[in-house]
């Protein structure tokens, strides 16, 4: 009976066995490769463009666009006078346009230049060469003095070059003489004293 009872267990310890071989796990496959995976298209680098280099020497070129210069217009210059001298005028400008500039007086002295007509003189310069000259004259007979001014004028809007600009032209004062009481007059120039005439001229 013991016998058959340990020949009994060896039988079931070797069908357990038998059984667990059996259904064991089956073997595992190897797993399968990576797939490749497509790669997008790489973008274009851009670059930007090379500045060109300037060599030693060489001047440098602005691109820019430069801003156009505004129209230059000349005043209104005195007319040709006698003997070679520009006249003067006396008329006032047109204020609303222009503007006064000096002028500077490097010599004066009265001429005859007919036997009615006496004229002052005047060498000096302008500011610049596209300013206009004008002459004011102001007759004070009780003071007996010819007061003459003259300056120059600018148009502030207008482009010119900054340099002097040698003058020399007469100043017509006879229509300013006529009338006037016969005498001796002190004719001056910017409040500096130039002469003294005699009205009427004599013969």
């Amino acid at each position: 009976m013991r016998r058959f009872t340990l020949l009994a267990l060896a039988w079931w310890v070797a069908v357990v066995l038998a059984a667990c071989q059996a259904g064991g796990s089956p073997a595992t496959e190897p797993p399968a490769p990576p797939r490749p995976t497509a790669l997008a298209p790489a973008s274009p680098t851009v670059r930007p463009a090379a500045t060109p280099t300037r060599a030693a020497g060489q001047p440098q070129v602005s691109t820019a666009q430069p801003n156009r210069p505004a129209e230059v217009t000349m005043l209104p210059q005195p007319q040709p006078g006698p003997e070679g001298w520009t006249e003067i005028p006396t008329e006032p400008p047109d204020w609303s346009q222009v503007q006064k500039v000096p002028f500077y007086v490097e010599d004066a002295r009265l001429a005859r230049m007919d036997k009615e007509r006496l004229v002052l003189q005047v060498r000096g310069q302008r500011p610049r060469p596209c300013d206009g000259v004008r002459a004011q004259v102001r007759v004070a007979p009780d003071a007996a003095r010819i007061e003459v001014e003259v300056f120059g004028i600018a148009n502030p809007r207008m482009l010119c070059v900054e340099m002097l600009a040698p003058t020399q032209g007469v100043v017509d004062l006879t229509p300013w003489l006529q009338g006037l009481p016969p005498g001796q007059y002190t004719v001056f120039l910017n409040t500096a004293p130039v002469d003294t005439l005699t009205w009427p001229p004599d013969e």
